[in-house]
């Protein structure tokens, strides 16, 4: 493989959907680096067009230093989408917030849906609205993967819009295990009516601390269900 070196800085480009460069990551490249430039060693991975495929922030080191582009040419057909996500392992990974951020720019519908939500929830990150409406049914990939190799779908979108919202306006918080698990409740008793299903909980002296792990507010949540029932009682 031929490594290339350039000071045409213009003649790259960053592709558009790709995540948004770190200010602290680059500044600790060139921190790292001002003393001994060990840029050739880690050339950036181009294509034929000069898109940068993996290197980005090593490409913005070397403007801010004003040394050259150590580059390889990339001159497969291979989808970039998938070689970025791909090869984004050896250095900073990418998180569940990163993809969302690049599928974002990318105009995917889901994330796109998601967003609106991001938008009236601004308390919330985007992670952990996307852990909460991607579809995940089967554990043999997480959500992550999903979103990384374009997977993934939302699922029962309004109804869990909608218990977000009354889950919120009940108890004042949102917590990810601790709405899943009243969502799994709700798939057993086949209750619709949020709201009504929720102040009946409250009723009963449900009143749940943000504090809870996963576990004791599912104890708790399937106690005060269960509490006077003979009947139609959940476990799970």
């Amino acid at each position: 493989m031929i490594i290339n070196k350039s000071y045409k800085y213009e003649q790259f480009n960053l592709i558009g959907f790709n995540r948004p460069i770190c200010e602290k990551n680059l500044t600790k490249l060139v921190s790292l680096n001002e003393e001994k430039n060990r840029f050739h060693l880690f050339p950036i991975v181009v294509d034929k067009s000069f898109n940068i495929i993996d290197g980005q922030h090593r490409f913005e080191a070397c403007k801010k230093m004003h040394t050259p582009i150590y580059y390889v040419v990339d001159d497969s057909e291979a989808d970039h989408w998938g070689t970025i996500t791909d090869v984004n392992q050896a250095g900073k990974k990418h998180s569940i917030g990163d993809v969302y951020e690049m599928l974002l720019r990318d105009n995917d519908v889901s994330c796109t849906e998601i967003f609106t939500v991001a938008l009236e929830f601004p308390n919330i990150t985007a992670g952990t609205l996307c852990n909460y409406f991607i579809n995940n049914q089967t554990r043999e990939k997480t959500v992550l993967d999903r979103m990384k190799k374009r997977e993934h779908k939302l699922h029962n979108f309004e109804h869990r819009l909608n218990l977000l919202r009354e889950f919120i306006a009940t108890f004042g918080y949102f917590k990810l295990g601790h709405a899943r698990q009243v969502l799994k409740l709700l798939t057993k008793v086949s209750q619709n009516n949020i709201r009504k299903f929720l102040s009946s909980l409250r009723e009963k002296g449900f009143i749940p601390v943000r504090g809870w792990s996963t576990t004791t507010f599912r104890e708790e949540l399937l106690r005060i269900h269960n509490k006077n029932r003979t009947k139609h009682r959940v476990a799970f």
